[in-house]
């Protein structure tokens, strides 16, 4: 069922899974996450993929893989408040506020976006952070 290449992460183009979790879940026709019984963990970016895309299952394509990942499955709201924090951080400073051991799920809280955010306003791209970055390594 999956495609010869193996993982790919449609987030971050990541080539190596991190952890595989399988779950029970109750199926719900309204929730396409209700059917997803296997995730994978980008080691790269930490992002939640199910398995069916980062596998890319059926020989789908890449593309088709992203365009299902963005459009089903990945959490628009924060993701895109996120990517507007990013990239104004970058426009400001030159670099992006990522860093080592931070899981996708954490860059995605709205307190993280938040001291982005203010590192931009505050014209301090040292603003503390830190608490989000267990080994404080900047990308």
């Amino acid at each position: 069922m999956e495609n010869e290449d193996s993982f790919l992460c449609p987030e971050c183009g990541g080539e190596e899974p991190y952890i595989v979790t399988e779950v029970s879940t109750v199926y719900d026709p309204d929730d396409p996450v209700s059917a997803v019984l296997e995730w994978i963990s980008c080691k790269q970016c930490h992002a939640e993929i199910p398995a069916h895309i980062a596998e890319r299952w059926n020989n789908i394509t890449i593309e088709q893989a992203q365009k299902e990942w963005r459009d089903t499955y990945r959490e628009p709201s924060q993701t895109e408040r996120f990517d507007e924090a990013a990239e104004m951080f970058y426009d400001k400073f030159g670099f992006t506020p990522f860093f080592n051991g931070m899981s996708h799920h954490d860059m995605l809280l709205n307190s993280f976006i938040d001291r982005v955010n203010k590192a931009v306003e505050m014209n301090d791209p040292d603003i503390d952070i830190s608490e989000y970055f267990p080994d404080g390594q900047n990308l």
